[in-house]
């Protein structure tokens, strides 16, 4: 369940929001995107592995975790262009 949750519904959300030009494409999006990914990857690897009681460690788990904060960090504080119209 925390995989489709994270990995369906956020990963979706974040399309949108690109193609409805809410996220401005450029290279902070794409940091932010790709931290957020990786993280994303690193903890559900070690969360599986942990689960079938192959692999633990949780400082991997952390950095993944700090990881996936900062591409939420960066997908919030993408900087935008100023709307110059009034209405």
């Amino acid at each position: 369940m925390h995989l489709s949750l994270i990995g369906s519904i956020s990963f979706l959300f974040i399309a949108l929001m690109i193609d409805k030009k809410w996220l401005k494409t450029n290279r902070w999006m794409k940091l932010g995107s790709m931290l957020l990914f990786l993280g994303f990857l690193v903890t559900e690897s070690i969360l599986t592995l942990t689960g079938l009681g192959l692999f633990y460690n949780g400082e991997i788990l952390l950095a993944g975790s700090a990881a996936m904060a900062s591409g939420i960090l960066v997908l919030t504080l993408i900087p935008g262009e100023k709307n110059d119209s009034t209405t």
